[in-house]
């Protein structure tokens, strides 16, 4: 039971860092980008779609989509923590949750998923994206790294 406290700590951060900074996205960077550096700025774009504003014009079924992917993600998670409680594959499930439930909550409050981060160098430009994007990303990357890319061994 106490590892589940470190698990509810890490979402709970990654709510709070995501929830803080499209705020403050929304309030700063609304009306004009904003760069941060060279290669870095702050522009609001409102995402209908999923990944990269694909599929703009679908949004009930990216709700029920995200929401398997939760079920599904939520699931496995339960498992790991039922099987070794100290499992460290869980911390890459509980980033992937969060971060969709995040977004999740954007699509609530803003009928879209607000995006901020912009990347760009020289002519090289990554789609916009979000904090609970790249917990995401990297809750992703974790689970692919610590099971030598067999995510959905059992």
């Amino acid at each position: 039971m106490k590892n589940i406290y470190k698990y509810i700590c890490i979402a709970t951060a990654i709510l709070i860092i995501d929830r803080i900074t499209k705020i403050l996205a929304l309030v700063y960077c609304n009306e004009h980008a904003y760069q941060c550096a060279s290669f870095v700025s702050c522009e609001v774009m409102c995402n209908t779609g999923i990944s990269w504003g694909m599929f703009q014009d679908a949004s009930t079924i990216i709700v029920i989509i995200q929401l398997c992917i939760v079920g599904v993600l939520s699931w496995y998670a339960y498992k790991e923590y039922s099987r070794n409680a100290g499992n460290i594959n869980i911390i890459g499930y509980v980033c992937i949750i969060t971060g969709t439930l995040s977004n999740m909550i954007d699509r609530v409050l803003y009928g879209c998923v607000v995006d901020f981060i912009s990347v760009e160098y020289n002519i090289f430009s990554w789609p916009v994206f979000n904090c609970a994007d790249v917990a995401i990303v990297c809750g992703v990357g974790f689970l692919v790294w610590r099971n030598n890319y067999d995510i959905l061994s059992f």
